[in-house]
């Protein structure tokens, strides 16, 4: 660490300044410059030339390159992230929250958004690699990204992903549990008299996938009905929860309760409904999962699953930092899963009569 964080730094009129320019200013050689700039100790620098290029420094404006430091073989404080759907309400909020957390430790976030391509991702990560960063999270699994997972590891660097359901055991993710998420609005929902439950599924998606399975095992475990028509599928967007409450309108026989994959859908879900004439939850209650901010400001307000967005980001970054650190792998496959919590709110109430 440098000495830069006690100065108040001086804007420069213009242009960038090198480290040549500050050791010419200060009398010293280059490397003498480099040394005393990286923060590395040197016996052959004595405290009053030490003093004195840092003063200089600042007197210049001098801000450090962090590709060029890369360059040099030091870490450049720089984590790629790249990103299925920068669109997400809930991502949104993931991405925030990450950039947040990264600079408290002295990173700084580079995004790219692959827009569920894993092509776009894969040139993503040759450009984040250009940029030298010190490491990539993935958000988000895309369809078919194995070779990007490929060429990830393949190049040794320190990998995260986030919110990817159950990942292959070589790349070290961090994801809410699932499974104990629909666990506790199956309870809620039963706790208020209901058997007769639908699933808006948002298809293939790991996180998503691993829902739907949860659903399907509480429906046997405890002897519940399992039609199969009560499982509608459609994309992850508001319109697809539309499209999904469509069809279980046109069933002869509809469950006295829906739950969505996520918030997003059950926005959908519940604005159909509602145009059938169904009141939630009079007629039929809806939850989501998520707890994206949208949530509490519907009419009913959202019945959902709240993903620890702060523990999640710090559990990653800790992650990451310690591979950095380590320079090599964490030993074996992890699969850290943190805690979701209920949000009880109005959506949800009791089957009706």
């Amino acid at each position: 660490m440098t000495d830069f964080g006690m100065l108040t730094k001086k804007p420069r009129p213009s242009g960038k300044v090198s480290a040549q320019e500050v050791a010419q200013a200060a009398g010293v050689s280059q490397s003498t410059v480099s040394r005393v700039l990286s923060g590395k100790q040197s016996h052959l620098i004595g405290e009053a030339t030490r003093k004195k290029v840092l003063q200089i420094a600042h007197e210049l404006g001098y801000t450090p390159n962090p590709i060029a430091q890369a360059l040099r073989g030091s870490k450049s404080n720089l984590l790629g992230l790249i990103v299925r759907e920068i669109a997400d309400p809930f991502f949104s909020k993931l991405i925030a929250q990450l950039s947040i957390q990264a600079r408290s430790r002295g990173y700084h976030i580079v995004l790219g958004h692959a827009g569920s391509d894993p092509l776009q991702a894969i040139e993503l990560n040759s450009y984040l690699d250009m940029r030298h960063s010190d490491g990539i999270f993935l958000m988000g699994d895309l369809r078919g990204d194995e070779s990007l997972l490929f060429d990830l590891l393949r190049q040794n660097r320190a990998v995260v992903a986030l919110c990817r359901g159950a990942s292959p055991a070589s790349l070290h993710t961090i994801n809410t549990d699932n499974r104990l998420g629909i666990i506790m609005l199956m309870d809620h929902l039963s706790s208020r008299g209901h058997t007769k439950y639908g699933f808006v599924n948002g298809g293939w998606l790991g996180d998503i996938r691993e829902r739907v399975n949860a659903y399907i095992e509480y429906l046997q475990v405890h002897n519940l009905p399992d039609n199969p028509e009560w499982i509608q599928t459609d994309v992850n967007t508001s319109e697809g929860g539309y499209r999904a409450a469509d069809k279980l309108l046109r069933l002869e026989n509809i469950p006295t309760a829906v739950l969505a994959s996520d918030d997003e859908m059950a926005i959908g879900v519940i604005r159909r409904f509602e145009e059938a004439g169904l009141r939630i939850p009079a007629d039929i209650s809806v939850t989501g999962f998520d707890n994206i901010d949208f949530g509490r400001f519907l009419s009913p307000s959202l019945t959902t699953i709240e993903q620890p967005v702060n523990t999640m980001c710090s559990e990653a970054l800790t992650m990451m930092v310690r591979i950095i650190d380590e320079s090599e792998l964490i030993n074996g496959p992890l699969l850290v899963r943190v805690m979701p919590e209920l949000v009880i709110r109005e959506s949800a109430g009791p089957v009706p009569k």
